[in-house]
């Protein structure tokens, strides 16, 4: 195809040359148009349209926020944060600082912690994680990424039991 139409140039070319020579103008002019070539260009920019259109949507849905269900122990973030303070030897100043409107995280069994948001729609499961201060959980809820900040929007409690 390309060379198709380099040729077919070449030959516009040449006769442009040839009849320039005889001092006729009009017709140059009309061949000068056939070399148009803004529709390829207007193809060339809908085709990148339609690419970044396709590779906008794969992302947003990739960013789509996906349920996820994460166990660990319910943390006194205060504590944690400050003096590293978790497990059952701290569980009694656990509590009583989350009575006190501490925030509460989730430290995986791998070391990931996770700050427990409520979820606007539903409050009673952050609460009832809330009451299982260094107790193993298991919090069902989607996990949001800001400013650095790894939160759980607490969706689902159900106590595990085991220890970490």
């Amino acid at each position: 195809m390309q060379t198709r139409l380099l040729r077919f140039s070449y030959f516009l070319l040449h006769k442009l040359i040839r009849l320039r020579k005889d001092g006729n103008f009009k017709q140059p002019l009309r061949i000068c148009s056939l070399l148009n070539t803004r529709p390829m260009m207007t193809k060339k920019h809908m085709l990148g349209g339609l690419m970044i259109a396709c590779f906008s949507f794969l992302a947003l849905s990739a960013s789509a926020q996906k349920t996820v269900t994460v166990k660990g122990e319910v943390l006194d973030m205060n504590c944690y944060m400050a003096k590293g303070a978790h497990g059952a030897g701290h569980a009694s100043c656990a509590r009583m600082c989350l009575k006190g409107g501490a925030p509460a995280g989730l430290l995986t069994s791998d070391g990931k912690v996770y700050l427990l948001v409520e979820n606007h729609d539903k409050s009673a499961p952050y609460e009832e994680a809330r009451n299982h201060a260094a107790d193993q959980v298991e919090i069902t809820g989607t996990v949001e990424n800001r400013g650095g900040v790894q939160a759980l929007v607490v969706d689902n409690v159900k106590a595990s039991g085991g220890s970490m």
